[in-house]
């Protein structure tokens, strides 16, 4: 399995993505704590309804054979359906409540995602892309999830070669879902195979990364010494914390050599978030106001006014939550199919529904 991973990402391109999103949507939270109104924020670009520019031809990405990848999609359909009759189930102890999701075609089935109204979840989007002629790959896609009844945040890294229906299209790698329609088929893709309702979504590319870093002032991370190394900076001991700008912050994020590959870079997209959030929430509001006018304006984003409101008035409650992470696919739940990762679907919808409700 290391050897597969050590194969397929040694040669594929640089994630110049990270904590744009993570960044992003973090600074907008926590400006949201010392201003609650938006007059004073620069304005990224709101989507109601993606256009079709920019969309990747399906095709275009690898897929399966065509018996494998019916026996897959079948496994996953069997394992969802097996996830959610325990979890909604009357012996489950509180079932689990879900709702309807209706597909926008007729080739696109309904289906019953899990839901909460004390539940926000936000699909924050990482682009790999360099000119605006196309969507890019999601490369980095962390799902935010705000669950106010029992006051914590939860942070899931979905890594990009897990394997996944894609609703009209088939299994793909989940970093095409975006390349092919963009955020709202992202979305689908999250309530499809995890059964998560996912509300909102914000995606940016990394043209503003650096300098959106190095406005904050940098930010403090705990690094290894190998970690430093590649870098090209210094670290005391084994490891220590060291203070980054955005050139290094965005190396530092980059980083899938020194230890755990793409499963160690997801971990370090999320450490740059949680330094950003960690400064964020300590900074003035002269600080913070000139962070947020120079991030939003690089974002998209489909949160309407009225729900960025509503984060912003419920900021103080919400810094004030339990932060936890985790990564999907799980260790222990996945097995690797030409180079890409198949996660075992009913025990992470499980484990999924347990970490966000």
């Amino acid at each position: 399995m290391k050897n597969d991973m050590k194969a397929k990402l040694g040669k594929t391109g640089v994630l110049r993505r990270v904590l744009l999103i993570l960044l992003s949507l973090a600074l907008i939270f926590t400006a949201g704590a010392c201003m609650c109104t938006s007059q004073f924020l620069a304005q990224g670009t709101y989507v109601k309804d993606q256009d079709a520019d920019g969309f990747a031809d399906a095709e275009e990405f690898e897929t399966l054979p065509e018996e494998d990848e019916k026996d897959l999609l079948r496994r996953l359909l069997e394992e969802r359906l097996s996830a959610f009759a325990e979890l909604t189930g009357a012996g489950s102890g509180k079932p689990a409540k879900t709702k309807p999701e209706s597909g926008d075609s007729d080739q696109e089935e309904d289906m019953d995602v899990f839901y909460s109204d004390q539940v926000y979840n936000l699909m924050l989007i990482g682009v790999d892309r360099r000119d605006s002629s196309w969507n890019g790959n999601s490369d980095t896609m962390i799902l935010l999830s705000i669950n106010y009844e029992k006051q914590k945040v939860t942070m899931t890294s979905f890594m990009r070669d897990t394997w996944v229906n894609i609703p009209g299209v088939g299994m793909r790698k989940m970093n095409a879902a975006f390349a092919i329609g963009n955020g709202p088929l992202l979305m689908k893709t999250v309530a499809a195979n995890f059964g998560i309702s996912v509300d909102n979504y914000a995606w940016i590319d990394f043209k503003g990364m650096k300098s959106a870093i190095d406005t904050l002032g940098g930010v403090d991370v705990e690094l290894t010494a190998a970690e430093g190394k590649y870098i090209g900076v210094p670290v005391t001991g084994d490891s220590s914390v060291v203070h980054l700008n955005g050139e290094k912050a965005l190396a530092y994020a980059r980083d899938r050599t020194t230890s755990g590959w793409d499963y160690g870079r997801t971990q370090r997209q999320r450490n740059i978030l949680m330094a950003i959030v960690n400064k964020a929430k300590s900074g003035g509001f002269t600080d913070l106001v000139g962070v947020v006018n120079a991030v939003l304006p690089y974002m998209t984003y489909n949160i309407d006014q009225s729900r960025m409101t509503s984060l912003m008035l419920n900021l103080p409650k919400i810094t004030g939550f339990t932060f936890q992470e985790q990564r999907v696919p799980y260790d222990g739940l996945y097995h690797s199919e030409n180079q890409n990762l198949v996660p075992d679907y009913g025990e992470t919808i499980k484990r999924l529904y347990s970490a966000i409700y």
